[in-house]
């Protein structure tokens, strides 16, 4: 195996007029209906990154959909968010994304750094575009794979990361006894303790220092040991 090492810039964002001119030769109609999270869609001769939608109804007035929506590149901050409302008739233009499982490597200076499993580039990616913000950032360990997704037309421009939904880690600190009663599962004992990405957790008083469990990623719950 050999590595090829994408050049800095192919992996850094795009100008918002260049992310345009691909809208404009990718796009497709987009139901307002059909729009989902995490989708990029163009309005106001932009790119945008769907954060929420809801629909709301006004009795005699009708229905229509409410958007948030971010700057594409803005990261899960949601820095620039607009809303938007539109009738459920509307369409929108949408963008055809692609999505590469990719293995981390390292974080530094604000850009994460991952290996492309299929094709064994290293992928840059800031790292405000890993959903669960500073959470998430965490919860990545050595050698995690990921899902990275991107703009079919130019991998190179990232728009989001994704997480396993577990992964397995490792006890620096355990409480030495319970110090949490559990009113389910018949009064189990529980405590508290530290994975080694300094993140608490919340584990039952079986588990021990030093031991291997698997937690969700987004939420940092004990699900079991590790085997």
């Amino acid at each position: 195996m050999f590595l090829v090492q994408r050049p800095f810039w192919l992996a850094r964002q795009a100008t918002a007029a260049t992310r345009w001119n691909w809208m404009q030769q990718c796009g497709f109609k987009l139901s307002v209906k059909d729009i989902k999270k995490e989708m990029v869609v163009s309005t106001r001769n932009k790119l945008w990154l769907v954060k929420d939608f809801s629909l709301h109804t006004q009795g005699r007035q009708g229905s229509h959909y409410k958007v948030d929506l971010i700057p594409f590149g803005a990261g899960h901050g949601g820095g620039g968010k607009i809303t938007e409302r539109f009738n459920p008739d509307e369409s929108l233009e949408g963008v055809e994304l692609a999505v590469k499982t990719c293995r981390f490597l390292y974080e530094s200076e604000g850009v994460i750094r991952f290996l492309d499993q299929e094709t064994y580039e290293e992928v840059e990616v800031d790292v405000d575009l890993v959903e669960g913000g500073e959470r998430g950032l965490k919860m990545i360990t050595e050698d995690m794979d990921v899902v990275v997704q991107c703009l079919e037309e130019d991998p190179s421009q990232i728009v989001s990361v994704k997480l396993p939904l577990t992964a397995v880690y490792k006890i620096k600190h355990a409480d030495p006894a319970a110090s949490i009663v559990s009113n389910e599962g018949k009064g189990t004992r529980f405590k508290q303790a530290i994975l080694e990405n300094d993140v608490t957790v919340v584990v039952p008083e079986f588990v021990n220092t030093g031991e291997l469990i698997i937690v969700t990623t987004a939420d940092a719950k004990y699900k079991s040991r590790a085997k």
